[in-house]
């Protein structure tokens, strides 16, 4: 959670970005379980993961509501 912590406490934090991300809650969702099981293969295509979830599942999203809204958050789109 430290990286959490210092990303919102920055100065300037806006509405896009790893700050803007790790509020989200959808996004968010997804960020925690990339650093939880960082040997899965992470992409929006990717199978479920440990936890029985895809990313875009995770997120309670379609896939490409998911890639919409993670490049809108961190200004990247998702690995595909």
């Amino acid at each position: 959670m430290r990286p959490r912590r210092r990303a919102e406490s920055r100065p300037g934090d806006l509405a896009t970005g790893w700050g803007a991300a790790l509020r989200g809650p959808a996004v968010s969702a997804v960020l925690r379980g990339i650093h939880r099981h960082p040997a899965h293969p992470w992409t929006v295509r990717s199978p479920a993961d440990r936890a029985g979830l895809s990313p875009a599942d995770r997120a309670g999203l379609s896939r490409a509501a998911f890639a919409q809204r993670f490049a809108g958050k961190v200004d990247t789109p998702p690995p595909a």
